[in-house]
């Protein structure tokens, strides 16, 4: 393993203690760890030192047939505003397919404290996202709206 990838490997394994919301940091390969949370959630983290970028996933489910169009339609529209969500992009894994949430990072700029204030923020945001990929609504069934904005924003 390179001396990019001990780092980062370091640096997200010490995540465990630094987030209290994760409850596992798993190193899967080389270059790729999965990253756990306490509420279910896990994303993926893949190193592409050559190209000096680390990427981040996780995924969000698959619409139902009746809200495909709608929820692609949504995720295109998400794209669109990639300034404003900090580059964060979402996509399928195929027509129909499940839906992913993703990242990539200039590798640079990854720190302990960015990977932290990142990961929780998705999570935030892609639990809001499973919602509406299951159901099409972002509030649950009798729930009181909750703040678009953390929708978008990560």
């Amino acid at each position: 393993m390179s001396e990019v990838a001990d780092h980062l490997s370091a640096m997200l394994l010490d995540l465990g203690e630094v987030v209290p919301d994760i409850s596992a940091v798993l190193k899967t390969g080389d270059t790729s760890w999965a990253v756990g949370f306490k509420d279910g959630q896990s994303f993926e983290i893949d190193l592409d030192a050559s190209n000096a970028r680390v990427y981040l996933a996780t995924p969000l489910g698959t619409p139902p047939a009746a809200l495909t169009e709608d929820v692609h339609a949504s995720l295109l529209t998400y794209n669109m505003l990639a300034r404003e969500t900090g580059g964060v992009r979402m996509a399928t894994a195929a027509r129909g397919g499940e839906v992913y949430m993703m990242l990539d990072l200039f590798l640079p700029e990854v720190s302990e404290e960015l990977l932290a204030r990142l990961l929780t923020n998705m999570a935030r945001t892609a639990a809001q996202w499973r919602r509406f990929v299951a159901t099409g609504s972002l509030t649950e069934a009798g729930a009181a709206g909750e703040d678009a904005s953390t929708f978008i924003r990560v």
